[in-house]
């Protein structure tokens, strides 16, 4: 779901650039997604009604979500 044309059509209007995701080794269902945005984009996208129910709709577990934010000097 996550190459899917519809979520890159997402990404682009909200502004997100995913940058790398991966899987852990230990626990093939935990995830990490890297994205690129101006500051603020992604905790104001993942904190909209719709767009959790979007990504539950996938088999995603919202409220395992972690959304951490990191810049470079």
């Amino acid at each position: 779901m996550f190459d899917s044309p519809e979520i890159d059509a997402f990404h682009k209007t909200v502004g997100l650039t995913p940058l790398y995701r991966g899987k852990s080794l230990i626990d093939p269902k935990e995830v990490i997604v890297i994205h690129q945005s101006e500051e603020g984009v992604a905790k104001h996208v993942f904190s909209d009604p719709e767009t959790i129910k979007n990504i539950e709709s996938g088999g995603h577990i919202y409220s395992t979500t972690k959304i951490t934010s990191w810049v470079s000097d």
